[in-house]
């Protein structure tokens, strides 16, 4: 499955070091490869569909939605926001122009122990 790390998590990852805390891990996963993810993570989250300012049960997602927020309820914090992203296994398209694709082997790498991430220049896209 595509998915990966983004935002400056992404970027810690490229560096090979921690630059500062997180409260959470973001994540990218196509939308069409996203069910799977869900049931993954509904096994010890309780999902949150985000988007547009409104946020509700993650079992549909409106079009305008790209977001879904994973709240640890025992510990009440939030841990994981996954960005839903068009695209597919080869092909990595930016959500906010998809007019803009390029190979997904030239916009996420692997860190030595596997953990895929976005490149700086994906992460500095969803930025500027």
């Amino acid at each position: 499955m595509p998915w990966c790390i983004v935002a400056g998590w992404s970027i810690e990852l490229f560096l090979g070091t921690p630059t500062r805390p997180h409260g959470d891990i973001e994540l990218e996963v196509p939308r069409d490869d996203y069910p799977r993810v869900r049931d993954h993570l509904a096994q010890t989250l309780e999902l949150h569909a985000v988007g547009s300012g409104r946020i509700g049960p993650d079992d549909v997602h409106a079009p305008d939605q790209h977001q879904t927020w994973g709240l640890d309820v025992a510990a009440g914090a939030w841990r994981v926001d996954v960005m839903l992203v068009p695209g597919d296994r080869d092909t990595w398209v930016y959500r906010r122009d998809e007019s803009l694709t390029a190979p997904r082997r030239w916009m996420v790498s692997e860190t030595a122990d596997g953990i895929p991430y976005l490149r700086p220049h994906g992460a500095l896209l969803y930025k500027g």
